[in-house]
């Protein structure tokens, strides 16, 4: 309340306190006045009497009822003058002299119509009183109503506020527990699959040391054999030279003796067999050309069918290589997209985790603009209490002249009683529509958020079934891959196998020696590889185990934070109950203040045309609040998920209703002043009527008002003594209430800035909540970074195990390459020995020994072939021992 209008007030209580005294002591004087003029007054009485006794011979032509109204008007105009005589000057005691008396009469009669005059003055005074008092207290029941309406959709807007950050809260923890679930899966799905990385690996390492072993047990075998089909046939190469030294000796020992013996006897006989002789030799060195160039074709023909096959061989190995790098590269592209979706699912969640954080601070900010509309209500409510002082103020002026007009408003106050009853009933029927409104309003409410939750479930439920459906495609995947892996085994094996042929048929051509040092040579290189990739494999190992422990101590970390933020939301949680609580037993203990208020200010008596008026503008407004709350509550359905929007538009739209009803009770105020004009023209008419027939009658009864004048002289003086002392009383108790409305009104404004500072210290609360809920947010986006790297890094040493795979194929690829070119090696110069065992002279006895070696050699080929060792291992070495004998 301002200081200027405060020191006003009081000066006014004091001006009227004063008033009071002034009027008290004059009617104590009157009181005086009337003890000294008592003989005066005998005179009047007798005056009285003879007008008693005229107006008791009149009443036989007239009725009583009109003889005695005249009578009290008479007697109440006469004492009036008495009183206005008293007042002005102490007068000595009248005159008995009945012409004094006739003139004392006609200047009470002037007086009496001047003080009509006055009263008509004051009664319109009092009505335009009036007419402001009751404009400034409908003004203040409107305010007061639309504040409690305020407060309650304030208080269901809380209430929804609080409901939504509810769900909200629990939909954060589902999806917490869920992210929990899921990172768990996750990192028991790493840690399988860690563990079967590595079997896989020791497995694959295991077999591929035990098919490198057994490769070198099997050379090592063929070479043993070698070797000892080697000493064989060195030990039969030198049992068959000394065979043939030994021939050779005797044969030159014989050929000489026969020789010397036999040269004279048998010449002709020799000529002539030589020629026989020769002619035999010549078809048979033709026969034996015939059959190497037949053998040479064959040998040819079978070694060109072997690189063929060879090369067939190698091509086929190509295409199983390029077809399983291809199925290979395909899985990993698979498993790539795999990924990807589950990185995109990931995002996704935290997309919505994000939007959920934004939806939380777009509710704080609706909350803080509703503080800023609840600051510029109170500021309406305080600016409403200054009016409603004032008001208070005049009515307290006001009090004091409608005392002398409450007679006249005696008759209103039956009229007055069945206005409020039927206010009251309006007030029933609105307060009853309220109630329906927002009970169709919260259901409304209610269904839009069941609509919406059961939206959220089903979004949550396909994303769900879709994080299922990516699950089992990526299982689906990994049983592929794994098929495909088997695949690859298997492809491994088939081309290790061909491997192993290859390098069996390129044995039998090449040197033992060579393919010891190589076999050394892989063996090193496989135990260097080894070793390397144990180190590799152990460091990674360690990096997986220190990162799954950075991993579990921040899961702990998260974890203790999600307890403190649950631990504070619920402690968040009961205090918002608690102040719900205390904010509802406020309203309603304001809402019973303001009807006892409303209840106190009901006496004020107004009148019935006014009050209809009132009425009809009350229903008037009435209809448009509730099509207006119709039109909010369809807003509201429509613009749900705009909230801040419709704040602004629930702003602006009260900003209108409350033009729109400031021009409202501007029109209804001056046809209230139209109609309160009209009534106080009619009222005067009717008094200047009165007072003209008063005239006219008051010859008649001037007789009756000197025989009634001393009695009701006494009575009213009485009457007016009593109305005086029941004013003065009523003007204390007026003043008391108004003092304690007053200090009532304080006490409210206190509470009211109590639950601003409450409703602050909420806020703040919320925002702190806020920053806890945006860092939790940020510990989750700093894990699912860290399992993300954990992937990243598994999918690295995939890569590298993958690459390595890859590596060691090209190298075999390359030992076989080398290997088939020294088999080519070994071909052609077995050709090269061929040709040159076809282009040497033969003999007989090379021939046998040639034969022989044959049969030898084929004797050891079946033997090897029913052995079922891998080729035959032993043909190179018979090949050399029969080109070593031929040219022996």
């Amino acid at each position: 309340m301002p200081p200027h209008s405060e020191s006003q007030s009081r000066t006014e209580v004091e001006a009227l306190q004063n008033r009071v005294a002034a009027e008290a002591a004059a009617k104590d004087d009157a009181k005086a006045n009337l003890e000294s003029f008592a003989h005066g007054l005998e005179v009047s009485m007798r005056q009285l009497r003879t007008a008693c006794s005229a107006a008791d011979s009149e009443s036989h032509l007239t009725s009583p009822r009109v003889g005695t109204e005249k009578l009290l008007r008479g007697v109440g105009s006469f004492c009036d003058d008495i009183q206005e005589k008293l007042k002005r000057s102490r007068i000595a005691p009248q005159a008995t002299g009945a012409a004094r008396t006739y003139d004392v009469l006609r200047q009470s009669l002037t007086s009496a119509q001047r003080r009509c005059a006055a009263m008509n003055e004051d009664m319109l005074r009092v009505a335009d009183g009036n007419e402001e008092l009751m404009s400034s207290l409908q003004v203040v029941k409107d305010t007061n109503r639309r504040l409690v309406d305020q407060i309650q959709a304030q208080n269901s807007e809380i209430a929804e506020l609080t409901q939504l950050r509810l769900e909200d809260e629990a939909q954060f923890e589902d999806l917490l527990s869920d992210l929990k679930a899921e990172r768990e899966h996750q990192r028991q799905e790493l840690e399988q699959r860690l563990q079967t990385s590595v079997a896989d690996c020791q497995a694959g390492f295991r077999e591929e040391q035990a098919r490198i072993a057994g490769q070198l047990q099997a050379a090592r075998g063929s070479l043993r054999t070698l070797a000892v089909q080697l000493t064989g046939l060195r030990r039969l190469h030198a049992a068959t030279a000394e065979d043939v030294r030994a021939n050779l000796t005797q044969w030159k020992e014989d050929a000489l003796k026969q020789i010397g013996r036999r040269i004279l006897d048998s010449l002709v006989t020799y000529q002539d067999q030589g020629a026989e002789q020769l002619a035999q030799l010549e078809d048979t060195a033709h026969a034996l050309r015939a059959r190497l160039t037949a053998e040479k074709e064959a040998g040819s023909r079978e070694a060109e069918a072997w690189s063929t096959r060879g090369r067939e061989l190698e091509i086929d190995g190509r295409t199983l290589a390029s077809r399983a790098s291809e199925d290979s590269l395909r899985v990993a592209r698979e498993l790539s997209a795999a990924e990807a979706a589950r990185e995109q699912c990931r995002a996704s969640s935290v997309q919505e985790q994000r939007r959920f954080a934004a939806q939380l601070q777009e509710l704080a900010v609706g909350s803080a603009s509703l503080t800023v509309i609840l600051d510029d209500i109170r500021g309406q409510v305080y600016s409403f209490e200054v009016s409603y002082r004032q008001a208070q103020e005049k009515l307290r002026q006001l009090d004091e002249e409608h005392q002398a007009a409450s007679q006249r408003l005696r008759e209103e106050d039956e009229a007055l009683d069945v206005a409020v009853a039927s206010n009251q009933g309006l007030r029933r029927q609105m307060e009853a529509q309220r109630v329906d409104a927002q009970e169709s309003c919260e259901d409304a409410l209610k269904e839009s958020q069941a609509k919406f939750q059961a939206e959220l479930e089903g979004l949550l439920r396909l994303d769900r079934q879709e994080v299922h459906g990516l699950e089992a495609k990526l299982q689906d995947a990994e049983k592929e891959f794994a098929d495909k892996a088997s695949e690859v085994v298997s492809f491994e094996l088939q081309e290790d196998q061909f491997a192993a042929e290859r390098l069996s048929l390129e044995r039998e051509r090449s040197l033992w020696k060579a393919q010891q040092e190589l076999a050394k040579k892989l063996r090193q290189e496989v135990d260097r590889e080894l070793l390397q990739a144990r180190k590799a494999w152990e460091e990674q190992l360690k990096e997986l185990r220190e990162e799954e422990v950075q991993v579990a101590s921040s899961l702990q970390g998260l974890q203790a934070d999600l307890n403190g933020a649950l631990n504070t939301t619920s402690g968040f949680q009961q205090e918002s109950e608690k102040k719900a609580s205390e904010a509802r037993k406020r309203v309603r203990s304001l809402e019973a203040e303001l009807h006892e208020v409303n209840s106190k200010l009901g006496p004020v008596r107004h009148a019935l045309q006014q009050k209809v008026a009132a009425l009809s503008s009350a229903r008037g407004e009435a209809g448009e609040q509730r099509a207006l709350a119709l039109e909010s509550q369809d807003e509201l359905e429509q613009n749900l998920d705009s909230l801040t929007q419709e704040t602004t538009d629930a702003r602006s739209r009260l900003e209108a209703d409350l033009a729109v009803e400031r021009e409202r009770l501007r029109r209804a105020r001056a046809e209230c002043e139209e109609l309160q004009r009209k009534a106080l023209a009619s009222t005067w008419d009717s008094d200047s009527c009165t007072a003209g027939r008063l005239s006219g009658d008051f010859q008649d009864i001037r007789d009756e008002r000197r025989k009634a004048a001393s009695r009701c002289a006494q009575q009213d003086a009485e009457a007016e003594r009593r109305r005086a002392d029941t004013a003065e009383t009523e003007v204390k108790q007026a003043q008391l209430q108004l003092d304690e409305q007053e200090r009532q009104l304080q006490d409210e404004a206190s509470k009211l800035r109590a639950s601003r500072s409450e409703v602050t210290s909420v806020r703040r609360r919320l925002e702190v909540d806020n920053v806890a809920e945006g860092k939790a947010l940020a510990d989750l986006d700093l894990s699912h970074r860290e399992v993300t790297s954990v992937e990243s890094r598994l999918q690295a040493v995939h890569a590298r195990h993958e690459k390595d795979v890859v590596a060691a194929s090209e190298r075999m690829r390359s030992e076989l390459d080398r290997q088939r070119l020294a088999m080519e090696a070994a071909e052609a110069e077995n050709r090269r020995l061929k040709q040159l065992s076809a282009d040497s002279g033969a003999r007989g006895g090379v021939e046998e020994s040639l034969s022989r070696m044959r049969l030898r050699t084929d004797q050891l080929r079946r033997e090897l072939q029913q052995r079922g060792a891998p080729g035959t291992p032993g043909t190179p070495a018979l090949a050399a021992l029969s080109v070593e004998r031929t040219r022996r």
